[in-house]
């Protein structure tokens, strides 16, 4: 069975077709304009420059969409609370911070900068749009022909690309990144869990050689001592700590018995 898509995640899937296809009709109408050029040459230079001027945009506006459309990251810093119940009845509260890593959220923060400054900018510098744009149009316009309509074209052409790279950055980041980051922290996670369960795999395994050597079975010969010392080797601090005390507690228990010398 086939897992079923959410309406929210099939609705955003159909608009990202939507202005896929509109991109394409976008790319055919280039053609379309440059048709009116006089000769073979003109017409492959005003393609070149509108492919161009599009192409820009739509970068533009993919990398403001993906500034825009980058995911939060929530993070949660939980205290560990013991309750204990002590000699005189009342409960004893022992909080204990836990200690964890999180992922860097470096370029979150700086998304959220940008995306505040580019807002504010917008807003402050909005009036002066309908100028910028006009300059805009008579610099590319001699460049896309030179015709009559190129201006209106030049503009229409930036913002189109622009809105339109803008909004399938946006819906592709909100769409896909959480997924992929959640799955790469998935990933992570499980390798530091088969870690974990490697070491303690190794501590188990020099565990039990020196119980072998420190608490023999009657008729049992103890392992060798190569094998003991290249079992400890790469154990945990907190295992090497262990089998220390239990080595120091089978000293004690035997150095004044001089038939348990040679065991201690």
């Amino acid at each position: 069975m086939q897992p079923k898509t959410h309406p929210d995640a099939a609705q955003s899937e159909r608009a990202m077709s939507v202005l896929a296809g509109s991109l394409a009709v976008g790319c055919l109408v280039i053609p379309l304009y440059a048709a009116q050029a006089s000769n073979l040459g003109q017409f492959v230079s005003v393609v070149g420059v509108a492919l161009a001027v599009a192409c820009s945009a739509l970068l533009i506006g993919g990398l403001l969409g993906f500034l825009f459309g980058i995911p939060r990251t929530l993070q949660q810093e939980g205290n560990l609370v013991v309750q204990q119940n002590g000699k005189d009845g009342n409960a004893i509260k022992d909080q204990r911070q836990e200690t964890t890593y999180a992922v860097n959220t470096n370029l979150e923060q700086i998304s959220d900068w940008l995306t505040k400054i580019l807002v504010g900018v917008g807003l402050t510098q909005i009036s002066t749009l309908p100028v910028a744009l006009r300059a805009y149009a008579d610099y590319v316009g001699p460049e896309l022909g030179n015709y009559p309509n190129s201006g209106v074209f030049s503009i229409a052409l930036l913002l189109f690309f622009l809105i339109n790279g803008f909004l399938i950055s946006y819906l592709w980041t909100r769409l896909h990144l959480a997924g992929a980051l959640r799955q790469a922290d998935a990933s992570s996670r499980l390798a530091a869990v088969e870690t974990k369960l490697d070491i303690i795999d190794i501590d188990a395994k020099a565990w039990s050689l020196v119980q072998r050597l420190l608490k023999p079975e009657p008729g049992s010969s103890p392992p060798p001592q190569k094998e003991i010392d290249d079992a400890i080797a790469p154990t945990s601090s907190n295992m090497k700590q262990q089998i220390y005390y239990a080595a120091s507690q089978v000293i004690s228990e035997n150095w004044r018995n001089l038939e348990n010398k040679p065991k201690m």
